[in-house]
């Protein structure tokens, strides 16, 4: 109830997850009205520098006179226009899934593409996650390791359910157990 009169306003939607942003100066901003928060999203900019809005509203909203814009969400990987056809279907690719578009062991590899890797293809700018995405990957390219059909199979598995839940998280893996995880599997025994 005291959201209602918030200056952030009421969620558009109770049925989707909660999504969080961390700031300590965010809030304190927009109460004191110096951040205009506006739920929608960007679709355009104008030759003008009119920002053009989808705010889930019959028309759609202009905003002119803007100091700096910050886009950190919505962005979409378009692997469709480099990736042949025959590889994103292997990948499970869904150009129009923000969230997860790639089915990944580990949200980095697919045993059927050995030379092919994703490191940052992750919700969030982890910069752990993104390290070590990089080390399984020139680990595995290089030869000095290998990866088990089995803990293949169940990452991708973990990777499909987790794409398929409805529904769906703001972050696809719990960020630690992720950076655990990959740990793990760089630091399994070959031998």
């Amino acid at each position: 109830r005291k959201q209602r009169s918030f200056p952030l306003g009421e969620p558009t939607n109770w049925n989707k997850p909660t999504i969080i942003a961390i700031s300590d100066e965010y809030v304190d901003l927009v109460n004191e009205e110096k951040i205009k928060a506006i739920q929608g999203r960007l679709v355009g900019i104008d030759d003008d520098g009119r920002l053009q809005l989808d705010t889930n509203c019959d028309t759609s909203d202009a905003l002119s006179d803007i100091d700096y814009v910050i886009c950190a969400t919505g962005y979409k990987p378009n692997l469709h226009n480099f990736l042949s056809s025959e590889i994103l279907s292997t990948l499970d690719y869904d150009h129009e899934d923000k969230f997860s578009p790639l089915t990944l062991a580990y949200n980095t590899l697919h045993p059927s593409l050995p030379n092919l890797a994703f490191c940052g293809l992750y919700k969030g700018p982890y910069m752990g996650v993104m390290d070590l995405q990089a080390q399984l990957a020139a680990k595995l390219m290089s030869g000095s390791m290998s990866i088990e059909d089995e803990a293949y199979k169940s990452a991708l598995k973990t990777s499909e359910t987790m794409r398929k839940s409805k529904p769906r998280q703001q972050f696809p893996h719990y960020y630690p157990d992720l950076m655990d995880t990959l740990v793990q599997v760089l630091n399994q025994d070959n031998s």
